[in-house]
């Protein structure tokens, strides 16, 4: 069982470019936003092993599911679609990754930002990492990661709604107005 790395876990950090790319637009900070940015449409790219362990790892992550059935079956395919990728350039990608947030962020804080789901993440990526490695996995920690994953998938997704977080002094003209300011400034279209 190798110990868990979390430069190396794709989950962490997608969450960790998320909360820069967040403050970065707070304080107006157009640098480090283009920056941000670049790391993220280069690096999470359709097509890319780096891509598909994202989509792999949010799916396990963000998924509920009613029944140990269909949870025992995501668990299945998620272990093929694992063992499916190449490793050699996987792992190339993650190191590009984590060189392009190192030289372009220069930020010696960026890797210890805080992520809420910590342990959720870590759990997930070392089952990917440990269904890689197959036969040289230990397998008592295969199985009680594969049941946190299964839990997980089975197990409601805490979560603000929405709805309960409206405030009755905005009205919905402000809010819309603050959106399309805000989608016309960082570009993005609707």
């Amino acid at each position: 069982m190798a110990k868990h790395n979390k430069k190396r876990n794709i989950g962490i950090i997608y969450e960790q470019l998320l909360h820069s790319l967040s403050r970065a637009v707070i304080n107006k900070n157009q640098t480090r936003i283009k920056a941000i940015k670049e790391i993220l449409s280069t690096n999470f790219k359709p097509g890319t092993y780096l891509y598909s362990e994202f989509r792999l790892f949010n799916a396990l992550v963000n998924t509920t599911v009613p029944s140990d059935a269909l949870a025992n079956r995501i668990l299945e395919e998620a272990k093929k679609g694992a063992k499916g990728f190449n490793l050699k350039q996987l792992n190339l990608e993650k190191s590009m990754l984590i060189k392009s947030i190192n030289y372009k962020l220069n930020d010696p804080n960026f890797y210890g930002q805080r992520v809420d789901e910590y342990r959720a993440y870590a759990t997930v990526q070392t089952l990917l990492d440990d269904w890689r490695r197959g036969e040289r996995a230990n397998m008592t920690k295969l199985i009680e990661y594969e049941l946190k994953v299964h839990s997980m998938l089975i197990n409601e997704k805490r979560g603000d709604k929405l709805s309960e977080n409206v405030n009755p002094e905005v009205n919905k003209i402000t809010v819309k107005i603050m959106l399309e300011k805000f989608n016309r400034k960082y570009g993005i279209q609707t």
